[in-house]
């Protein structure tokens, strides 16, 4: 019983081809395309950050003001001391938090 023994294909390698569109009867290549933007790209990080810092903001400030979820934490505290999950003590340091929270929203409401 023999095994045969297959050799590795060659492969050719293709010379790399120029991205080139016609334009008029006039070529075009990749790079003349770009040329016009590689300027920017440098800046691209620093914009990226930019963008994430002011939708950060824009999410923080929107927490900070939902006067409706720290009511709804309000609630969800007086049930946890009412069922014995917290102590009086507890409560009365959570609801002084809060309400100086509701207090805060309710002065920035005024100034806007």
């Amino acid at each position: 019983m023999e095994e045969s023994i297959t050799e590795p294909k060659e492969h050719k390698k293709e010379p790399r081809k120029k991205i080139e569109r016609e334009e008029g009867g006039m070529k075009i290549g990749l790079l003349d395309l770009l040329w016009p933007v590689l300027p920017f790209l440098p800046m691209l990080p620093i914009k990226g950050t930019i963008m994430i810092s002011k939708n950060l903001r824009k999410t923080a400030k929107e927490e900070a003001t939902d006067k409706a979820g720290t009511q709804e934490a309000m609630l969800e505290l007086q049930m946890r001391y009412e069922v014995g999950e917290i102590s009086e003590e507890e409560y009365e340091q959570q609801e002084a938090q809060l309400l100086d929270k509701l207090e805060a929203i309710r002065k920035d409401e005024e100034q806007n």
